[in-house]
This record gives structure tokens, sequence and C-alpha cells, in this order.
């Protein structure tokens, strides 16, 4: 690879990586306070040409002022190049890394999304959703069934929630979000590879997930184990 093409992967890669808020700002406004700086250390102090004679003759002051702006020119650019470079290296290095969710951070993480998500109405499923994020096979649904985007459930940016209504007019939500996440990781041996039988009961509410590899299922039952069970489909039903 030449310096060419090396420069133009070296910038592509900078481009892509996520600053800290505010970051730049802040470097730009550090950088003009130096150029601030450095043009008042440059500049002649007043009576520091006490005698006419010590003067510099006209074509030497000119050559000292060019070869000033010159080598300002260079600094400003060559000092954003270092501070941009100096602050990538600083993200890579100090950038949080998460542990991973367990199987309980999980169902309360998500319990708190669902406390406090204002459900806007949703999509009948004629109206089909993302493939990224495929109804389970394990919940029963029927007519009734509709669907929505969500967004920030976990740290993923986006998913689909579905809305559920039992037999027995029970209601309930099924979240499906994207399984792996850099900035918001899950232990994936913590996760059942089906709806377990019996969910978590919390205030009022039964909760279960689970994974197929690929995707995370959280099902959110308003009620007990009874009503939670009445969303699963019977195994030997399963597809």
């Amino acid at each position: 690879m030449n310096d060419e093409h090396f420069d133009r992967a070296v910038g592509r890669a900078m481009e892509q990586v996520p600053l800290p808020l505010g970051l730049a700002e802040r470097l730009l406004a550090t950088l003009q306070a130096a150029d601030g700086q450095l043009a008042e250390a440059n500049r002649p102090a007043q009576g520091s040409w006490p005698v006419e004679g010590s003067r510099p003759a006209d074509g030497s002051r000119l050559a000292e002022k060019n070869r000033r702006v010159v080598s300002r020119r260079w600094l400003v650019p060559a000092s954003i190049a270092a501070a941009a470079l100096v602050a990538v290296f600083g993200w890579f290095v100090f950038r949080p890394v998460y542990p991973p969710m367990g199987y309980e951070d999980v169902i309360a993480d998500v319990g708190d999304f669902y406390d406090q998500e204002a459900a806007a109405e949703g999509q009948p499923l004629a109206v089909v959703p993302s493939a990224d994020f495929p109804l389970s096979s394990a919940v029963v649904t029927n007519s009734s069934t509709r669907w929505r985007p969500v967004s920030k459930l976990l740290g993923r940016s986006t998913g689909v929630a579905y809305e559920l209504t039992s037999a027995r007019g029970k209601r309930a939500t099924l979240y499906v979000v994207d399984l792996n996440s850099r900035h918001r990781p899950i232990a994936t041996n913590s996760l059942p590879s089906s709806p377990p039988n019996n969910g978590i009961f919390t205030e009022g509410r039964t909760m279960g997930a689970w994974s197929n590899g690929t995707q995370l299922y959280v099902l959110v039952v308003e009620g007990d184990d009874r009503d939670y069970r009445g969303f699963l489909r019977r195994r030997d039903h399963l597809a």
C-alpha cells in the first residue's frame, strides 16, 4: 500500500469513529486560543527598536513576516491533525466497556422500558414488519395482533414490539431486538433457546426472555404465570 492509499484508509477510519459529544468544539476553541497567543508572541513589542539605525531593513522585515505567516499556516492544520489523532486514540483506549448483561438484568431493563414507554398505536400483521425482527413462532397470535417500531431498548437503536391479546382477553407485549450489540452486550449463555415455562413475576406482570441465536425476545404479560403461559404455544405445536 502506497502513502496515498494509506492516508485515505486512515482518513476513512477516522471519519467512522464517533467522538464524544462536544469534543470537536473544544478542540477548535483550544486551537483558536493557541493561534491568538502565537500571534501575540510574534508581534514586536513597542519600543523594541530604540535607535533608528537599529531597525532591520525593509527586505529583512518582509522576509521575517513571510516566514512567520508560512509557519502559522502549517501550525494550525498540523495541530488539528495531531489533536484528532490523540482524540481517536483516547476514545479507543478509554471508551466505556459494559459487562455482559445476564438474564435478570435483561428482565429488569425491559421492565423499566415497558413502564416508561408511551406506546403508539401499532399496525396489523398484514403490514409486514422488518425481517430483522420477526415474530416468534413460540407465541400465540390472532387477528388482533399489532406491531410497532421501538428504539433505544437495551441500547439498541431499533427493534419491534408486538402487541398481543390472549383468548382470555389478557394483554402482552413481545419485544424483539438484535441479540448482539457492542454497547450493551448480553451473556448469551444466560438465555434459553425457547420461552421459559415459568416467567419472572414482578409488579403485576410476568416476564420471560429467550433467543434464537440472532434475535432477543422478551415477553411481558399483564398477569400471573397462568396468563403468561396463555401466550405460549404448546411445544409440540411449534414450527
